[in-house]
C-alpha cells in the first residue's frame, strides 16, 4: 500500500535577492512542501511571486500572515535587524522556523530568540549556515572540542564567494545594516 503525506505548507518572509533565491528552492526543488504564503513590502516582489511561482497569497505584515495562514513552516530570510522578533513571534505562533543568517545583530536579543527557541522542543528551528555540514567544519570542530589543537586564542575565517557580486555585497552589508556575509 502506497501512502501520500499531505504537503508541508510553508511560508516565506523576505522576497530579495536571497529570499527569492530560497523561494524559488522551495518551489521548484525540494519535495513535499508547498509555498502558500509570501511576506514583503515590495509589491513587485508579491506579484513576482503569485505570477513565477504561484504563492497563493502575499502579505505586507508578517504577523498578519502568520495569524492568517495555515501553515506548518514558515522561512525568515528578512533583513537581519528583524531576524530575534520574527523568529520569537512565529515559535510562539507554533511554527517550525527555519532563519537566515545571521541571527540577528544585538546579541541580547538573539540570546531571547534562543530562549524561545529552546522553550519549543516540539518545534524545528535551523539557521541558514550552509557551512553547518560541511564536512571540513564538523572536522575542525570535532578536533576544537576534543581539545587536539589547545586552546584557540585567534581565529580568521574566509569566503570564497563569486567575486562579480562583491560590490553588491558591500554595499548592501553597509546600507542595510544586515552583516551580509561578512557577519
Amino acid at each position: 500500500m502506497v501512502t501520500t503525506r499531505k504537503p508541508l505548507r510553508a511560508a516565506i518572509i523576505g522576497l530579495g535577492r536571497l529570499g527569492a533565491r530560497h523561494a524559488r528552492h522551495l518551489v521548484n526543488k525540494i519535495q513535499g512542501v508547498k509555498l502558500v504564503a509570501a511576506c514583503a513590502l515590495d509589491s513587485n516582489q508579491l506579484e513576482w511571486a503569485k505570477n513565477e511561482l504561484g504563492v497563493e497569497t502575499t502579505y505586507t505584515n508578517y504577523k498578519d500572515m502568520i495569524d492568517t495562514e495555515n501553515i506548518d513552516a514558515i522561512f525568515i530570510v528578512a533583513p537581519t535587524p528583524f531576524h530575534p522578533e520574527m523568529t520569537i513571534y512565529a515559535m510562539n505562533a507554533g511554527l517550525n522556523v527555519f532563519c537566515e543568517k545571521p541571527l540577528g545583530l544585538d546579541f541580547n536579543e538573539v540570546d531571547e530568540m534562543a530562549k524561545v527557541i529552546k522553550s519549543h522542543p516540539n518545534q524545528i528551528f535551523q539557521s541558514g549556515f550552509m557551512r553547518r555540514y560541511d564536512d571540513s567544519y564538523r572536522y575542525a570542530k570535532k578536533i576544537v572540542d576534543n581539545g587536539d589543537i589547545g586552546k584557540i586564542i585567534y581565529m580568521r575565517g574566509y569566503g570564497i564567494d563569486p567575486i562579480s557580486g562583491m560590490e553588491s555585497f558591500t554595499k548592501f552589508a553597509t546600507e542595510a545594516d544586515s552583516g551580509g556575509i561578512f557577519c
